[in-house]
């Protein structure tokens, strides 16, 4: 396959695919060298609201997200020995989604839940920063 594209874009793609690999295969033989993969919209399984929320965190969507990611998993599975990591972002600030002191204030409130032994009165997670990542790869 002949390489044609300097730049490919996989926005709130990858947790739906049954097999993100063979895309990052495929993408890898499309891309041009230097050619740049960015991965938007994509759930962080690292962030602090899916490991405080668990089974609430607003992005868990078991038959939808088929897989979740962290910036450490996306970039083993695309191929450390095939692309650095050019820029990372958790997009919160600025979006649509940000609302800081209702967010916070939700958060404070299901921390003491949980610490009282609540578990039945924490909601489901707020939108909040590192929820979703953004990263950018470049292969060499």
């Amino acid at each position: 396959m002949a390489c044609h594209f300097d730049n490919i874009v996989y926005r709130g793609v990858i947790e739906h695919l049954y097999d993100p690999k063979n895309a990052f295969e495929i993408s890898y033989e499309l891309l041009k060298e230097k050619g740049k993969i960015f991965v938007a919209a994509t759930p962080n399984v690292d962030s602090f609201c899916a490991e405080m929320y668990r089974e609430k965190w607003n992005l868990w969507h078991p038959i939808e997200h088929i897989n979740l990611f962290s910036i450490k998993t996306i970039h083993s599975i695309i191929g450390k020995d095939r692309y650095k990591i050019i820029d990372i972002d958790y997009p919160y600030i600025g979006t649509p989604y940000e609302n800081r002191v209702s967010d916070y204030n939700t958060i404070l409130n299901d921390i003491y839940n949980l610490k009282s032994g609540r578990k039945d009165q924490v909601s489901t997670s707020p939108p909040f920063w590192g929820n979703m990542l953004s990263v950018i790869f470049e292969k060499f």
